[in-house]
């Protein structure tokens, strides 16, 4: 099936005075009556109903008439006619236009014809010049849009270097969703002036001037050689989070050595000391990401934030539900939690295939893309993986008693690990939870998330799904009980795997909180010696503590550096060095650094840092928050960012990262020992 059969399929399908947009029509054909009939042929197609028919008041394509010397003469002498011409006798327009039956007389009599009646014609915008050869239709609420072979390989050009990529999937998407005007434009194509190729660039690039907009990434000179690269982007966003998810999924928490490559691609966002460091970094890039691309759980974990607040105010009981927090998880909690990313990476891994192959077709199999692509048909074809899905995922008595003990605590009451037992489940294990919760915000919450009636019907063994249109009927003795649409039962699906992974997310910030005095040292990337000067022109000695901003939470006083960091001078076999270090508390979840140090040997920087110390006898502390630049929604603040390469890795890498401010931890004030230590160092090894 070609491309106008496709349309033409779907024509016949909309109802009548749906509203459509037709973008960058190329019209060959006008039959000239009055109104005017665009007819855009299909070449395999003999019928009349085999083109796709556009009728037209003249006064619309007034100023298309008066650029065309030769239309206006057709339309002049040929008027009852069939206009033909080899090249397009109107090129480059968009059609805003509704569906419509009409009669058109032709020789063999009048003719009954569901086309497009065109409401506005306006020319295609010149910055969208690389869409040429395109003819796309898009209903109102988008659930049609039609791509010709030539844009599609010329957007494939552009995506090519993300094909393999954790942005493809949102690149292709929002490619789509910005072409049909869906989406603000945040993602621009643009086609380079030297080599035509098709580049994708971010608004942030083009804002900021950091890219030339006529030309790709290889001819101009950009400052970024990937999306993935750009500073408060989505797309670094997005492959942040991938890395660093698919690292502790795929590698820490199943006991697996991760390769080099993904180690050194999550080191700009976190520490690899310990795996609860990890999770914080993760839990920011999470929680960052939602608004992005998860705008529903977004609202949930505020609410969920909501009711963890006001369940501090109880401070012995919310003290007894961190102590406990362990028993808010079963280990069945844990498998369907792994059982969730399984069956959401296979659907997401089916339909990037499907993705892929519509703009990356094999060269040598057969490839269908007669039909859109739709996540839907992802899903009915895993049906049975989601349905175990959601009945394991309501029966979960970990999340119902983290629930019932939040609602309790909130309204006075004690912390106890029996509210719910075991043995409960299906409606009896909801009922008991909203009797827990009864009169707070998390009541609502279960109403509207945990449906019995929906849980049972597909737990039912008389259930039957229809594989064409997706509706679940249930039987029960030859009588037909129940009937659940397929969209009603994916909301229901969506709705409690929402609040099962917030509640994840409720369970591990929990621990995190649990753990606080451990994470007050995390995410530590160096300690840094540098030299500032005064307002005056004086140079000072500073030692800079460069920590992760998604530690903000955790991180003592800022006066606690100045107090708890220790200077040395250490010794590798003859050559000196100098050691900056702070001891870390006992992290409560397995096997914690005691310390974290950065050692430098004796540079020329060093060196002078070393004298100005010696000089002034102290040494100023300043702690600062390394921002890896991922959230979207900051880089409209008022101040300027400053991007600053920063030592990690000991002190192998320096790394870039973007800060706001830096504050005064104190000072430290050097004995006579460690002075007289630092000037033994300085000494040549001769004069020793």
């Amino acid at each position: 099936m070609n491309q106008i059969q496709r349309i033409i399929q779907a024509l016949k399908l909309m109802e009548e005075g749906l509203e459509v947009n037709l973008m960058f029509f190329e019209i060959p054909i006008i039959y000239n009556l009055n109104p005017l009939y665009f007819i855009v042929g299909n070449d395999e197609g003999e019928e009349l109903s085999d083109c796709i028919w556009i009728q037209v008041d003249k006064e619309l394509i007034k100023e298309q008439i008066e650029d065309s010397i030769q239309l206006k003469q057709a339309l002049d002498k040929q008027k009852g006619s069939v206009i033909i011409s080899d090249k397009s006798l109107i090129s480059g327009i968009d059609i805003l236009a509704k569906v419509k039956s009409f009669v058109v007389p032709t020789k063999e009599g009048a003719s009954q014809i569901k086309g497009f009646e065109a409401l506005a014609v306006n020319k295609s915008k010149e910055s969208d010049k690389w869409k040429r050869g395109n003819m796309t239709v898009v209903t109102n609420d988008n659930s049609f849009i039609e791509m010709n072979d030539r844009l599609r390989q010329r957007i494939s050009s552009a995506l090519l270097p993300y094909a393999n990529t954790p942005v493809f999937s949102y690149l292709q998407d929002k490619i789509t969703r910005q072409f049909v005007g869906v989406d603000e434009e945040r993602l621009f194509i643009i086609e380079c002036e030297n080599c035509s190729k098709l580049e994708v660039y971010h608004i942030v690039e083009l804002v900021n001037n950091i890219c030339d907009p006529n030309l790709c990434r290889s001819c101009g000179d950009a400052r970024f050689d990937s999306l993935m690269n750009v500073p408060f982007s989505e797309t670094m966003l997005i492959n942040a989070y991938s890395q660093l998810s698919s690292l502790l999924t795929d590698y820490v928490h199943v006991g697996k050595q991760p390769p080099e490559n993904l180690l050194e691609d999550v080191l700009q966002f976190t520490r690899l000391d310990h795996r609860l460091e990890m999770g914080v970094a993760l839990e920011y890039l999470r929680n960052v990401l939602k608004p992005v691309v998860q705008s529903n759980r977004f609202a949930l974990m505020n609410k969920l934030n909501t009711v963890i607040n006001k369940a501090k105010h109880h401070v012995a009981q919310f003290g007894e539900l961190l102590k406990s927090i362990d028993q808010m998880t079963t280990l069945q909690s844990l498998q369907s939690t792994t059982d969730v990313a399984q069956v959401y990476n296979d659907i997401e891994s089916t339909f990037d295939q499907k993705a892929l192959g519509f703009y990356f077709p094999h060269p040598l199999l057969k490839n269908d893309n007669a039909n859109p692509i739709n996540i839907e048909d992802v899903y009915k074809q895993k049906f049975t993986n989601v349905i175990n899905l959601y009945k394991d995922l309501f029966d979960l008595t970990g999340d119902h008693l983290l629930l019932s003990n939040l609602g309790k605590i909130i309204k006075g009451e004690p912390f106890n690990p029996d509210y719910i037992t075991k043995e409960l489940y299906g409606k009896a294990l909801v009922d008991k939870t909203l009797k827990n919760v009864k009169r707070t915000e998390l009541e609502l919450i279960i109403r509207d998330v945990y449906d019995s009636k929906m849980r049972n019907a597909i737990a039912h063994p008389g259930r039957f799904v229809d594989p064409v249109t997706g509706e679940v009927t249930v039987f029960d003795r030859g009588e037909v009980t129940c009937k659940i649409s397929w969209k009603e039962f994916l909301s229901a699906v969506e709705k409690l795997v929402d609040l099962h992974m917030e509640l994840n997310g409720v369970r591990y910030r929990l621990g995190m909180e649990k753990d606080k005095n451990f994470l007050a040292t995390g995410g530590i990337l160096s300690f840094e010696p540098e030299i500032y000067e005064t307002e005056e022109g004086q140079p000072v000695p500073h030692i800079i503590i460069n920590q992760l901003y998604c530690f903000k939470d955790f991180s003592p006083v800022v006066t606690w550096w100045a107090e708890s960091l220790k200077v040395e001078i250490v010794w590798n076999e003859d050559e000196p060095g100098i050691r900056f270090s702070i001891n870390r508390p006992e992290s409560c979840i397995g096997l914690s650094p005691a310390i974290r140090e950065s050692i430098y040997g004796i540079s020329p920087h060093t060196r002078e840092w070393m004298e100005l110390a010696i000089e002034q006898r102290e040494i100023n502390v300043t702690h600062r928050y390394c921002h890896y630049p991922v959230d979207v929604t900051e880089r409209a603040d008022e101040f300027n960012w400053i991007p600053i390469n920063i030592p990690v890795d000991h002190l192998q890498t320096e790394l870039e990262y973007f800060i706001q401010v830096m504050n005064s931890g104190g000072t430290i004030s050097l004995n006579a020992e460690m002075l007289e230590q630092m000037r033994k160092s300085l000494v040549p090894k001769k004069s020793i």
